[in-house]
């Protein structure tokens, strides 16, 4: 799990792993306790990080008007928990990671490995990714082709896993 805290000497943000106990500001230099700093933002996601960082640099140089319209776009994606944006659902964050990408092939193939990650996956739930990201191919097709082509393979009847 990742998190965003801000320097105490220089106000920048600064994404840490909230995993470590201290770190270092890459701007000023001041040695920062993980465990002491009020976390800003946190998600397993390293590209929400760093967008957090950004939105949260904006806001301390006093542009609050861009940072209002671009917490608005996070809180689209994030839901508050404890005070803290965390993505709303894993399904969201799935899509995210499959449309960073620029090829429909690539990016079918990466909703696979995401789903593949708590085991196996069906057909409905890979279908259900697949509308979340109005694609050109239909899911049924895409999900055969990888079958037929060993990308995937079926583990139990109606269950697939990336192979």
């Amino acid at each position: 799990m990742y998190g965003v805290i801000v320097c105490s000497e220089c106000r920048k943000a600064r994404g840490v792993s909230l995993s470590s106990k201290s770190t270092q500001c890459t701007h000023c230099g001041a040695k920062l306790d993980v465990r002491t700093a009020k976390i800003m933002f946190k998600s397993e996601d390293q590209a929400a990080i760093r967008e957090a960082m950004g939105i949260i640099n904006a806001a301390v140089v006093g542009r609050e008007d861009e940072f209002e319209a671009a917490i608005s776009k996070l809180q689209e994606k994030a839901a508050p928990k404890d005070g803290i944006l965390e993505y709303a659902d894993e399904e969201a964050r799935i899509v995210e990671a499959a449309m960073k990408v620029p090829d429909w092939p690539d990016r079918y193939l990466i909703v696979a490995r995401e789903l593949s990650r708590k085991g196996s996956f069906t057909r409905e739930e890979y279908q259900e990714m697949v509308e979340r990201m109005k694609g050109p191919f239909d899911a049924d097709e895409v999900l055969d082709q990888m079958l037929g082509s060993g990308m995937i393979f079926s583990p139990k009847e109606g269950h697939y896993q990336v192979a």
